[in-house]
């Protein structure tokens, strides 16, 4: 046998990829190839290394950018809560004044909670978002529904839309985290709202002593009449995406929602028809409620 009669019998393998062939020719050249790749890719490994040094440092002193607007955001903040308190003092008599002062005292203090957070990045490393921690406190979640609610009559009017807060309890205790369950009710109420065309509804209601999974816990609901949302849009509606409303949004509220539900412990579901409109149900399960009335 004849050494090329032997090279043709005999499978031959690549030097660097260790890929297979029949003829010793075509190893040959894949061998070459590659090596001439692995030189490629070689020679551009100071150039890697000196691209990711300066993303490296972009983003050190992106970070420190966002904290100094932080603490800048922070400032104003502060003065606008201080002269409402102020105000709330002066018109001390005046009951309602003094609540719609106290609701402006609340969410301004939510923003800057908000705000504060996003001094906290996550390593460059990290791909997914921090889990948020939430502060388990308890709260009467009636009246959180309530004033959530009542913040929004006015975005909804301007609309043409109508809002229907459904009867609930005087009081409803539950143990959670009463800035994040906000952030969670005003981005779902404004998308409730902004999904509705002029004289549509949106109907809000909570129940208590609701079960689901064998657990025991309260449910808020937020539906609206309008035409429902699309198949393709309902399989990746909890996804981050580009918003179609306009420069003004984000595309971020409802992917926002589904974490900070997930980091209360509780689920949301979404019902949806073209004639019925859509609905979202939260589900926050409890080991002990108190509720009157």
């Amino acid at each position: 046998m004849t050494i090329h009669q032997f090279r043709k019998k005999v499978r031959h393998v690549c030097v660097v990829c260790q890929k297979q062939f029949d003829g010793y020719t075509n190893a040959v050249t894949c061998s070459a190839a590659c090596r001439k790749q692995k030189s490629r890719l070689v020679a551009m490994k100071p150039a890697v290394a000196d691209s990711i040094t300066q993303v490296e440092a972009w983003r050190e002193r992106a970070v420190q950018r966002l904290r100094e607007l932080v603490h800048e955001a922070n400032n104003p903040l502060s003065i606008v809560n201080n002269y409402l308190h102020i105000l709330e003092l002066r018109l001390s008599d005046d009951s309602s004044i003094r609540e719609q002062l106290g609701t402006m005292s609340r969410e301004l203090k939510r923003a800057a909670a908000i705000v504060q957070q996003m001094k906290d990045l996550p390593p460059a490393e990290q791909q997914q978002p921090a889990q948020v921690q939430p502060a388990l406190v308890p709260c009467d979640i009636a009246m959180l529904v309530r004033r959530i609610v009542e913040l929004h009559r006015g975005y909804a009017d301007a609309a043409g839309v109508e809002i229907d807060l459904l009867p609930v309890p005087a009081t409803l205790q539950l143990v959670t985290d009463e800035n994040l369950l906000s952030q969670v009710l005003v981005n779902l109420l404004r998308n409730a709202i902004e999904a509705c065309r002029s004289d549509d509804l949106v109907t809000v209601s909570l129940r208590k002593e609701v079960y689901r999974d064998g657990m025991r816990g309260v449910e808020i609901e937020v539906q609206n009449s309008g035409q429902g949302i699309e198949p393709e849009v309902l399989s990746r509606l909890f996804e981050p995406k580009p918003s179609t409303k306009g420069p003004e949004h984000s595309g971020l509220g409802l992917s926002i929602v589904h974490r900070l539900i997930g980091s209360l412990g509780g689920s949301i579901d979404v019902r949806t028809s073209a004639t019925a409109g859509t609905s979202f149900r939260i589900f926050l399960p409890a080991a002990s409620i108190a509720a009157n009335g």
